[in-house]
């Protein structure tokens, strides 16, 4: 096995072992189970914005302040790791949240 992974990388490739690429497949970077830590109602919210609804309109549906949103989406980040609203929203397709 030794050698068929310096072969590879001799030949430009990239090696992991099997244990490796099966963690890989099963969760890439660790994403996977990420949103199970929001609670019910941050996920409520990651949907709602993945279905393009604006701060405004989600504030509306459920029935709480613009603030409050907003620190929910913030929360949201944190937990997440992620920055930005479109990656939210890609995140949130990928891992199928919304329908």
């Amino acid at each position: 096995m030794l050698l068929d992974a310096i072969r590879k990388v001799a030949r430009g490739g990239r090696y992991v072992t099997d244990t490796v690429a099966d963690r890989l497949i099963e969760s890439p970077a660790g994403e996977e189970l990420a949103h199970e830590k929001l609670s019910g109602r941050e996920l409520q919210v990651l949907q709602l914005l993945a279905e393009g609804l604006t701060t405004s309109d989600i504030s509306t549906e459920l029935h709480v302040a613009q603030s409050t949103v907003s620190t929910h989406l913030r929360n949201i980040r944190d937990k997440l790791g992620l920055r930005a609203r479109p990656d939210l929203i890609r995140y949130a397709f990928r891992h199928k949240l919304v329908s």
